[in-house]
């Protein structure tokens, strides 16, 4: 799992450089919006690592699962009944 996690992160991290070197190339790149949302995603995959690292590998599969349906609930309720 934590093999997993890095491959995931170096893949993460990669494509949002080059799609971000790509916008900005185009003129199409917000720079400070940008970093509105890079600088607290830093913090959040910094802190899920953190998380990862301190747990078993089947409770963190449960919570990841857990964290999964809930963000798929509040997509559907926000599709579907909050327009």
């Amino acid at each position: 799992l934590k093999k997993a996690i890095g491959v995931t992160l170096f893949y993460v991290i990669s494509t949002s450089v080059f799609a971000a070197i790509s916008f900005y190339i185009a003129g199409m790149l917000d720079v400070a919006k940008g970093l509105q949302v890079a600088i607290p995603a830093v913090f959040g995959v910094y802190l899920g690592i953190y998380m990862a690292s301190k747990t078993e590998a089947n409770k963190h599969k449960g919570l990841m699962l857990a964290l999964y349906v809930f963000i798929t609930a509040s997509l559907i309720f926000e599709f579907f009944w909050k327009r």
